[in-house]
């Protein structure tokens, strides 16, 4: 998994705390958005309090599994495309469209 941001010796450099208070379904939400960014929830708070982007990146794990069954998927649907089975072969073919789709739309 990629780190896309420089992690810095924050204990030596801020000298501020601040206390914040979330109900549970914020928290869970602000802990899940960081993670997306591979952010802890301190520096996506402070990130956003000043403004700064944050961009989301897509886990390489899950792009990963997506490329391999789509490729998995494209295989099998030349083994069926050889030996002419026609009604199976609609149903690959839908299904490797919508894992090619899922796949470009996670990549952004």
């Amino acid at each position: 998994m990629r780190n896309h941001f420089k992690k810095v010796d924050l204990i030596n450099q801020k000298s501020v705390e601040k206390r914040v208070y979330f109900s549970v379904a914020e928290a869970k939400k602000i802990r899940r958005l960081a993670e997306m960014r591979h952010l802890t929830v301190a520096n996506y708070l402070m990130r956003a309090g000043l403004g700064k982007k944050a961009d989301a990146f897509p886990a390489d794990d899950a792009i990963s599994a997506l490329s391999n069954f789509a490729r998995a998927l494209e295989n099998f649907h030349k083994i069926y495309e050889l030996e002419n089975h026609l009604a199976e072969e609609k149903i690959i073919v839908t299904l490797y469209r919508q894992s090619r789709s899922v796949i470009l739309h996670v990549a952004g």
